[in-house]
């Protein structure tokens, strides 16, 4: 006598085949993690690490002594002169990327004002002062932010006249009947005429 598998058996069996084959390749994993160290070994691993980085740490200071070494040899080979030369060059150097510093943070400045004050006359004429707006109009130097603050302007009012032009432009309705003109009274009356 042969018995047939229902839906929900052969459901209930691919389940059960799913969950075998998922739990066998963690069950192969705990295996391998679930290793085991004495103390010594666990000791013996610590000192290891310890050395590596002491090892690591002392060619590091070396590497520093070495440098400040040659500095200060090349140094005590100058003679007064050639002192003073490295030791200004050093300055003018310093002065140098300083400078630059400054230059970098006073465009920053002026941009940011530049950026308050174009954003606060936006808003009083009536159009959107975003960040996007801002990084678009802002531009390095007064000048150029007029420049693109009056291209900006001109671009939005030509929108704004195009979308006026839209709405007020309609379509002519379509006339039904031919082209006559009905008249609505007579067209009710029509009805009950019979």
């Amino acid at each position: 006598m042969r018995r047939t598998i229902t839906d929900r058996e052969l459901w209930d069996l691919q389940l059960f085949a799913e969950e075998a084959a998922e739990s066998e390749e963690p069950a192969e994993e705990q295996q391998e993690e679930a290793k085991t160290f004495t103390q010594d070994e666990v000791n013996e691993m610590i000192k290891k690490r310890l050395a590596r980085e002491k090892a690591k740490l002392k060619a590091e200071t070396e590497e520093a002594v070495k440098t400040a070494q040659a500095e200060a040899a090349k140094l005590a080979k100058m003679n007064a002169d050639q002192k003073r030369e490295y030791e200004e060059k050093k300055k003018d150097e310093q002065i140098a990327k300083q400078q630059e510093e400054i230059a970098k943070l006073k465009a920053e400045t002026l941009r940011a004002e530049l950026s308050r004050q174009v954003g606060s006359e936006l808003q009083t004429e009536g159009y959107p002062a975003t960040v996007d707006v801002m990084e678009f109009v802002v531009g390095m130097d007064a000048e150029e932010t007029k420049a693109r603050k009056d291209k900006f302007i001109s671009i939005i009012q030509a929108d704004r006249k195009a979308q006026a032009e839209k709405r007020a432009t309609g379509t002519t309705p379509k006339q039904y009947g031919g082209g006559q003109k009905t008249d609505p009274f007579a067209s009710i009356m029509k009805k009950y005429k019979r």
